[in-house]
């Protein structure tokens, strides 16, 4: 048998050989990793050098505008085309609704000339105590009585009235007064007269009349050279729908002046309060002629 201390210093000896040949394996895989590291570093240098010289670059980019250009040229040869066959269309419809609408429109003209409404003012008077005349002011309540003389019933039947002097345009505040129902589509003021009906059924006792005033301001505007008489008109309308035609305001225009009766002097602000049974409601030649619609 060897030594103990033989056997020591073999172990001893494999053992350093054994750890010698792990280092010189462990540096061989690390040179073989390093090179093959800086072999694809070089082949990756190489193949971005080929790829992206500037001339490859600018190719790319000139590709790519082209191709962006006929893009957009097709994209607005089918939008021209499509506008092109729109039209035509279009044009084709129009042919075909216009006839439609043609009959359409002369079937409900028909409808509502045959089956409508119409308000007739038989009279107007100032109601109430009178028309009351001062420096400060003037209130005169109108009274009307009218008639439903077409064939179907007038609904929202509601009257338009205004107070004005000589100073100020008759028919260009008529035509806003009367403006004013149709900038109010959802308003339901008004009552409905029947065929025939007449509402109300006299003037005075149960009258049906609208208050109408002048301001001070107003009042001295309109003062006539004496500073003391002033020429009054009633102006407005009587506006109205009717079932066959809902949604229109059909109206009932009127401008009167006010006169004292039976002698048609002028108002005068010292007059105070003037009896109904004194006053008259005339015709301004202004309104004459001007006929429902």
């Amino acid at each position: 048998m060897l030594p103990s201390s033989w056997k020591a210093e073999i172990e001893e000896t494999i053992d350093r050989s054994v750890e010698s040949e792990g280092q010189r394996q462990q540096a061989l895989n690390h040179k073989n990793a390093t090179d093959i590291a800086a072999a694809i570093k070089s082949f990756g240098e190489s193949y971005t050098a080929r790829h992206n010289k500037p001339e490859k670059v600018d190719k790319v980019k000139r590709a790519i505008d082209l191709a962006t250009l006929f893009l957009l040229f097709v994209t607005a040869l089918f939008t021209a085309l499509a506008w092109w066959t729109f039209g035509g269309q279009l044009d084709e419809m129009r042919k075909a609704y216009g006839p439609l609408k043609d009959t359409a429109d002369a079937t409900k003209a028909a409808l509502v000339a045959g089956q409508r409404a119409w308000i007739r003012i038989d009279s107007m008077a100032v109601g109430g105590a009178g028309l009351l005349a001062k420096r400060e002011s003037v209130d005169a309540p109108i009274a009307f009585v009218i008639t439903n003389v077409g064939n179907t019933p007038a609904l929202r039947v509601w009257p338009y009235v205004k107070l004005l002097t000589a100073r100020d345009s008759l028919l260009d505040e008529q035509a806003k007064l009367c403006d004013e129902p149709t900038r109010q589509p959802g308003q339901t003021l008004g009552h409905t007269l029947f065929p025939n009906e007449q509402f109300p059924k006299n003037i005075g006792i149960g009258e049906y009349s609208v208050g109408t005033h002048l301001s001070k301001e107003e009042v001295a505007r309109g003062l006539g050279v004496d500073n003391k008489t002033i020429p009054l008109f009633v102006v407005g309308c009587i506006d109205y729908t009717f079932p066959t035609d809902p949604t229109a305001h059909h109206q009932t225009p009127f401008i009167r002046e006010i006169d004292q009766n039976p002698v048609p002097i002028p108002i005068s602000i010292d007059d105070g309060l003037i009896p109904p049974g004194k006053l008259v409601l005339r015709e301004h030649i202004v309104g004459i002629g001007r006929a429902s619609n």
